[in-house]
């Protein structure tokens, strides 16, 4: 960065910068500095959509994201990293059809590709298919050892299972790559309540909150702790604010569930969970 902050602002040394400013997870910095190629300079860097495509993907800007990805794919139509980053703002789109679609052209392509492999294993977990999820998070973490999302899939998928002694590893290598994703917290926190473990579950919903105090989970999470810390009427201050958040949050309904059957109401906690 000190040659770009000297003005030496030849196209290769704002493109590697905005390359190392999103794997520093800073989104914002790498589009100013993919924004100092002018046009004409563009030729001298020709994975330069690619990169923008994926600055914009975690910007959130996914619509524009694709845009450039599929005019970059016109005239590279195997491009593999085109393809997967395609994938990917496709999944977290919710085109789930369209992902999966991509994902596998990928692996024809390049049968070890972490981020196909990704995408299909998100897709297997949300579907509840825990076999082919494991198998595609798996491939995903042999390909990329540091990648979080494959981690916490993996996660999901060990709880999926019943696997509580597996999951709490693949939980807390994903916080490790994956610092600021709330439902990987999540996920590690419900495996160390799971486990008896309340101090670390509380900690990890603790983590959860400093990212998003909005998400609705974490508020359920945290009733279910208090509950079982013998604290009902913290338990409910929690279940009230995360159910205004999203009433029908599952961690929430599950504490709720719990606060009946505590309570004695064991047919409404019943209908609850069922």
């Amino acid at each position: 960065s000190s040659l770009y902050e000297q003005g030496i602002k030849a196209p290769a040394v704002s493109y590697n910068l905005a390359y190392a400013l999103l794997s520093d997870r800073q989104p914002e910095q790498a589009f100013q500095a993919l924004e100092q190629i002018a046009g004409d300079d563009l030729s001298q860097v020709p994975q330069y959509p690619v990169l923008k495509g994926r600055v914009l993907y975690h910007l959130d800007r996914h619509q524009e994201a694709i845009d450039v990805v599929d005019a970059y794919l016109v005239d590279h139509d195997s491009d593999v990293n085109a393809m997967s980053l395609k994938a990917m703002v496709l999944l977290d789109s919710g085109q789930k059809l369209e992902a999966a679609k991509f994902a596998k052209q990928v692996l024809t392509l390049s049968a070890g590709d972490p981020e196909a492999h990704l995408v299909l294993g998100s897709i297997a977990l949300d579907e509840q298919m825990a076999a082919p999820a494991r198998l595609h998070f798996e491939r995903a973490v042999q390909a990329a050892p540091k990648l979080g999302r494959a981690w916490s899939g993996l996660g999901f998928t060990a709880l999926m299972e019943q696997n509580v002694q597996e999951a709490p590893g693949h939980f807390e290598k994903a916080v490790a790559y994956m610092k600021d994703h709330p439902g990987t917290w999540h996920g590690l926190a419900w495996t160390k309540i799971l486990q008896g473990d309340l101090v670390t579950a509380r900690k990890a919903v603790d983590a959860a909150m400093e990212l998003d105090r909005n998400f609705a989970d974490n508020h359920g999470s945290l009733a279910v702790i208090s509950i079982f810390e013998g604290h009902p009427e913290e338990a409910e201050s929690s279940i009230k604010r995360g159910l205004r958040l999203n009433p029908a949050s599952p961690s929430c309904l599950f504490a709720r569930s719990l606060m009946l059957s505590w309570t004695g109401d064991v047919e409404a906690s019943k209908q609850l969970v069922s």
